[in-house]
Parts: structure tokens; sequence; C-alpha cells
């Protein structure tokens, strides 16, 4: 999907210069610097983002297309996400095709990255509609294929197959800046034809890419180094595909073909060859390759893809101990990326919580002041007194139900980022634990309340009026002393008000997914021991009345 979004590059700062105020042309507060840096400086970018937002130095819904796409091109998909989808809310975006086909990109490549494909698809066939709409053959068949290929991800091969013979379609008749988007299209159906076995479909797209290249090679807009690659991809497939037919001499002629290419000279061009090289047991060559090959940081994918390469190779000259030895370093790296990955996402999601907070404390604020400018308005006239007092009493009304709606909406995002970052917590927390536990016969604090909590949440202890802790003593190696110390130091409030945080979370799900059940029905399930003391706890932790809420889920709920 990378391709795509350098096609929407081209010709964007003419959009950006287009949509944006002036300002000084040597000023590096402008859509145009920050795009120049935010590969190289990602946090000078963010800054500079930040400070357009708070002087209006450009939209903001541009200003958030930017930060999703600065946020793709270092793989932080739900940052990604949530900003592009702000941005694709506003319909001012539609009107600078560029930008928007580049968030749609972006958030495709965000939710392919999250296997979401569900919503990918969705967004593609807006991209799609929207393509079209703009007479833009190039975006429509880049859009057409990378739908084809989330439907085979999906494993819904037929509907894949469908969209990918529709973008072929689009490019086989398109203009030459189309071909080299099919000769991508047909490698990428070689790889899936080649790993479903299919070598002989295979070979058909190889023939299909030949024929194409040599029609390129006449174009005098297409480059010269251009076409050496796309012949040496073309010959490093071919070869392999022919000797798994079990054509030798034709994958050895299409071999020694590639090595007159500049780029089989390239580390690029030698990578693509490697699985010729094991097919004909040039183990050796395959070996000294991957070791000339220098990571900068080891614990990435490409370094873990060439451990396992290695190791195939080891394995083909029948050194065994050698291949286990890579294995084993193999898995080391396969369980970093996997913790690094948790930690990253941890951290965005952390991100977008604080995001939630603040964009909550904004909107409170501006309630804040709009009630004083209110108030203002009443002290400045006594004439209109009746008629403003009316006039409040239904623009209160109107407010009140807009912020129980705002928040009943922030407290859900909010439950949901506690629920995913415990999720990852517990993931990345549990060897750690068990760790530190087995090093030492006495429990710590921490090590007691965790185990506490985790009593209480699964087997939903606290549902139960009458818990208290006598309760909990009996299941716990703690005397009473020590339990109250454990509860103030670890979370910060007594028992009953722990136990009364778990019970308004868990009415706030049950006011959801149950809108029939009275508020009466409700707190008795939630583990209160009376409406009224339901009524004052979820009061004073939501900022609004059960019924409220229940009645502010309702209308968002309709408004959808």
């Amino acid at each position: 999907m990378r391709h795509v979004i350098l096609i929407l590059f081209w010709g964007l700062t003419t959009t950006i210069q287009a949509t944006t105020p002036s300002v000084s042309t040597d000023s590096i507060h402008t859509l145009k610097h920050v795009l120049k840096i935010h590969l190289s400086y990602p946090d000078s970018a963010l800054r500079l983002l930040d400070t357009m937002e708070e002087t209006n130095t450009a939209p903001l819904f541009l200003l958030q297309a930017q930060r999703a796409m600065l946020y793709g091109s270092h793989n932080k998909h739900h940052l990604v996400i949530n900003y592009g989808q702000k941005a694709l809310q506003h319909d001012s975006l539609q009107a600078c095709p560029k930008y928007y086909l580049q968030t749609l990109t972006c958030c495709v490549e965000a939710y392919r990255k999250l296997n979401e494909h569900h919503q990918a698809i969705h967004l593609l066939e807006k991209g799609l509609a929207f393509a079209r709409a703009q007479k833009n053959p190039t975006v429509e068949a880049n859009f057409l294929f990378t739908a084809g290929q989330t439907y085979y991800q999906l494993n819904k091969k037929k509907e894949a197959n469908q969209y990918f013979q529709k973008a072929i379609r689009l490019g086989e008749e398109g203009s030459y800046k189309l071909k080299p988007y099919l000769s991508y299209f047909y490698g990428e159906i070689f790889s899936i034809l080649f790993d479903e076995g299919k070598y002989q479909e295979a070979l058909e797209y190889c023939d299909k890419r030949e024929k194409l290249i040599q029609q390129m090679s006449s174009f005098k807009q297409i480059p010269i180094g251009y076409i050496d690659q796309q012949y040496a991809y073309l010959y490093s497939k071919k070869a392999c595909v022919l000797s798994r037919l079990n054509r030798k001499a034709e994958a050895a002629t299409y071999y020694h073909k590639f090595k007159q290419t500049r780029f089989s000279h390239t580390p690029q061009g030698q990578e693509s060859i490697l699985v010729y090289w094991m097919e004909i047991g040039q183990y050796d060559s395959v070996i000294q390759f991957c070791q000339q090959q220098k990571p900068h940081d080891t614990i990435t994918s490409d370094y873990a893809q060439q451990l396992t390469i290695q190791a195939k190779a080891h394995e083909g000259k029948k050194e065994y101990k050698r291949a286990l030895e890579y294995q084993k370093r193999l898995t080391a790296i396969n369980d970093s990326l996997n913790k690094k990955n948790i930690e990253e996402e941890m951290a965005e999601l952390a991100t977008i919580y604080q995001l939630k907070e603040k964009e909550n404390e904004i909107q409170q604020q501006h309630e804040q002041i709009q009630k004083t400018i209110i108030i203002r308005n009443l002290l400045a006239g006594a004439f209109g007194l009746v008629c403003l007092l009316l006039w409040m009493a239904w623009h209160h009304l109107r407010t009140i139900q807009k912020k129980n709606r705002l928040m009943a909406n922030s407290i859900n995002t909010v439950l949901d980022c506690e629920q995913k970052i415990e999720t990852l917590e517990k993931e990345t927390s549990f060897t750690q634990e068990k760790e530190e536990a087995e090093e030492t016969s006495v429990e710590t604090d921490s090590h007691l309340f965790k185990r506490m909590e985790q009593i209480i949440k699964e087997e939903k202890l606290f549902l139960n009026p009458d818990l208290n802790r006598q309760d909990i003593l009996n299941r716990l190696p703690i005397d009473k002393n020590r339990f109250a110390k454990i509860m103030q130091e670890n979370s910060q409030t007594t028992l009953p008000q722990y136990l009364s945080n778990l019970r308004i979370k868990y009415a706030i799900n049950q006011l959801k997914e149950h809108p029939n059940y009275t508020i009466q029905a409700i707190a008795d399930e939630s583990g209160f021991s009376n409406l009224r003391s339901f009524q004052r706890i979820f009061k004073a932790k939501t900022g609004m009345t059960p019924s409220e809420y229940k009645t502010a889920i309702e209308q968002t709920i309709s408004e959808k």
C-alpha cells in the first residue's frame, strides 16, 4: 500500500499552497515544510503542527490529516486512525482531493496492519467512489488492488480475484502512467500463486510481466534504471518458478539474464535471488549474503527474516546444529519483537487516552465560558429578563443534553482504553511478576494487591453488596492492620471506594448492554445495597445520574 501513498504525494505541495492561509515564504510553520521534514525529524514536525494548531496557521482538518500521515510513516497505527478519522469527518477535506485520498490511504493501511480488515474495506469503498468521481484511474486501480489484497487476507479468494482482475484491467487499458503499477500487480499475484503452489499459473503472469516490461522500455518517460530493476525482479522470479516446474535449463538461462542486470549487483537485487539460490543448493551464497548485511538494529522483522533464511540454508547443508543455533536466536528476536510491539501499542493507547482527557478538559472549559457569557448577558439588561430566562432554560436543556452525550461518549472511550491498557499490562507484566514472586517467599504489598484485585474482578466479588474486608482477608494472607496500607498505597482509595468504582464501571456496561432494564434492576445487579446510594455514587463519579446517562446513550444511538 506504500506505493499508493507515494502517488498521492505528487502534486501535494500545490494542494497545500492552495488551501492554507498566506504566510511568509521562508516560514517553517507551513504544511509544505512539515511534509519535507516529517520522515527525518518526526518530533520537530509534531511540534510545528502543535504551534500551527495553536496559532490557526492552517485549517484543523489539514493538520489532523498531516498528523495521520506522519504517524503512518512511523507505524503508529492507532494514532493514524485517531487523527485520520477526525480529518475525514470534515466535509471540507474532500475539497482537497490529494489530502483526502492520502488520509484514506493512511487509515486503510493502519486498519490492515491492525487486522481490522472490514474497516479497511469500508474506507476503500469510499476511496474508490471518490477516485472515480475525480476520474483518477491510477488511484482507482491501486485501491482496487488493495481491496483484493484485503479480501485475500480474509480468505475470501473469490472476491479478492474479482478486485485483482478489475485493477489489472484498468492497468492494461490505461496510459503509460499506469504501466509501472500494472507491473507491480503482476508481481504480487505471482507471489500469491507461487506461495499456493500454482506454478504454471504463476509462470503465465511472469510471461505477461515480461511483455509489459518490453512495452514500457519503449516509453521515454520511464527511466532506464527502473526498467533494469523490473527485469531483474522478473528474471529472479521466473528462474524460481521454472526450477519448481523442473525446467532447470530454462531456469538457469533466466538466472544468467538476471546476473546481466545492473540491479542484480545491489543488495536489494541479490536479496531477490535468494529463493533461487536455495532452490539450486547454493546455500553458501545465501549465508554469505546474509552475513554481509549489518543491521542497524537487531530487534527488527528484517533481521528475523535474515535469521530464518540462514537457518534454512544450514538445514540445506545438513548442518543441523548451526541451524538450531539460528532458530534459537530467531526465537529470542521474535520474543523481543513481540514485547517491543506490545510496549509501543501501550504507549499509543496511553497517548490517545491522554488526548481524550485533554479534549474533555477543553470541552468543560468551553462550557464554563459559555455559562459565564450567559450570566453576563443576563446582568446586561433587565428589559428582556423574562424572555432571556425562557431562552436560557431552553438553551440550558440543550447544553445539558449535549454535555451528557459528550460525557457518555467520553466515559465509554475512557473505559475502552482502560480495558485495552489493562489487557496489555497483563501480557507484559505476567512473566516479570512470576519471576519476582519465585525469588522471594514473602509477597510484596503490590503483589498482594494484584492478587486481591484479580480475585475480586475475575470472581466478580464486588457484585455482592455485603462484601467486606473480612471476606477478602479470609482469601489472602494479609492481616487487617496491613490491609488498609496496601489499599491506600496501590489504589489511593479505601476498600468501599475501590468496590464502588468497580460497581460503577459494571453498571455503565449494563446500562449500555441492557437498555430495557430499570435503574433499580441495574443497581441491584451491580452490587449496590439501595437505589439512592447507587444514584449518589454514579452522579459523583460521572457527573450525571444513571437516568441521564441512559438517555444520552439512547440519543447517541438514535442519531447514528
